[in-house]
């Protein structure tokens, strides 16, 4: 009976529960606030780091085309005296971008003188492609995609029909 007065004055006393109470309110509310703050925050970052990704990926393969089409230029404008392999150009690129690996692809278009340079990061998942303009036909070594970093852009006949190629491969 003496544990049944007790529980019933317990029940009636609400003195401390006003503070009890405000503080477990607030803090599950402090809580909930932080937990959308950290979930929205981490989607702006993310979009922030593709966006980041795609520009730099744009920027490397104007870098690229421009290459290529240096290398085609030059193979044109040569004398009878030079040979295809006297054409080389160089591009160092970086390995990375905002910490992700990239491939380099160089793809045909729609034209029979149009290329595209094809560059894909993982994650994020972005592609990127960078069309131009080539007199000689444009391959990659080996016919498949690169990994980032330094590029070289030889004039040479790859496939021995005699007709030269640009060849893009990691140098």
């Amino acid at each position: 009976m003496r544990a049944i007065r007790w529980l019933n004055w317990l029940a009636s006393e609400d003195r401390g529960v006003s503070t009890i109470l405000g503080y477990a309110l607030n803090l599950s509310i402090a809580t909930l606030l932080m937990t959308t703050l950290l979930i929205t925050g981490a989607d702006v970052v993310e979009t922030q780091r593709e966006q980041a990704v795609r520009s730099e990926l744009q920027v490397l393969g104007q870098q690229l085309a421009s290459a290529v089409v240096t290398a085609d230029q030059l193979n044109a404008s040569g004398t009878e005296s030079a040979t295809v392999t006297d054409v080389v150009v160089r591009r160092t690129l970086p390995t990375q971008v905002v910490d992700t690996s990239y491939t380099i692809d160089v793809t045909s278009q729609d034209g029979d003188d149009e290329y595209g340079i094809v560059l894909d990061s993982a994650n994020p998942d972005v592609t990127i492609t960078v069309r131009f303009v080539s007199a000689a036909e444009v391959r990659t070594e080996d016919n498949s995609p690169l990994g980032g970093g330094p590029v070289v852009i030889n004039h040479t006949d790859t496939d021995g029909d005699s007709v030269p190629e640009l060849e893009v491969g990691n140098g």
